[in-house]
């Protein structure tokens, strides 16, 4: 009697199973960079800008070296891809030749802008959010300077009116030193005031050639 009533009750529990949803792995969930966000750094090898710097009285430039695309990395059950634009500037006269340029765009719609000197290294959060973020921004990272970002539907700087425009100004701790760039979609960086401990540039965009 109890093996009968063993087996009934084990028959049961495995036809209770059979009617269970089969347990599946997780599919992964990929996120790419946005089209929004390509559309404004939509620039190939051989794109270049050249730049009249005030300080130091000289024609300075800033070349795309190469674009790197790196498929989405996995964190547990979702894939991130990030995309990496190469540049180098050549600046003349002013103390030293070159400074290459860092920009990594991320599915999180932020981007970040990094500058190689030597030893010296800045790193920023640069265009933020989709529509970009406008204020200060959203960051506690103590690495980056305090950023707040500004929109000019219509902008003249350095001579030129340019259109649709966003400031990005960086703030630090110590009060004298601050950088800020001016981007927009149509030609990228239009003027660069770098003002750090390391840096002492004003430039202002002469010529944009976007490679095609």
């Amino acid at each position: 009697m109890t093996k009968l009533l063993n087996y009934l009750l084990t028959a049961c529990v495995l036809c209770y199973i059979a009617t269970l949803p089969a347990c599946k792995k997780p599919e992964p969930e990929y996120h790419y960079v946005s089209k929004e966000l390509k559309e404004y750094f939509n620039w190939k090898k051989g794109t270049y800008w050249v730049f009249y710097d005030s300080v130091a009285r000289k024609v300075d430039s800033i070349s795309v070296l190469g674009i790197g695309v790196k498929t989405p990395q996995m964190t547990g059950t979702q894939g991130y891809e990030s995309i990496g634009i190469g540049m180098i500037g050549y600046y003349r006269g002013a103390g030293y030749d070159t400074c290459t340029w860092n920009i990594i765009l991320r599915s999180t719609d932020a981007t970040s802008l990094s500058l190689y000197n030597n030893a010296q290294t800045l790193n920023f959060s640069f265009l933020y959010g989709k529509p970009f973020y406008l204020g200060t921004y959203p960051s506690s990272d103590d690495r980056y300077p305090k950023a707040i970002s500004t929109f000019y539907p219509t902008l003249n700087i350095g001579g030129n009116t340019y259109y649709d425009v966003y400031k990005i100004h960086y703030a630090y701790k110590n009060p004298q030193y601050y950088d800020t760039f001016y981007f927009n979609k149509d030609c990228g960086f239009v003027a660069v005031f770098l003002n750090d401990e390391f840096y002492k540039r004003r430039l202002y965009l002469l010529n944009f050639h976007k490679a095609v």
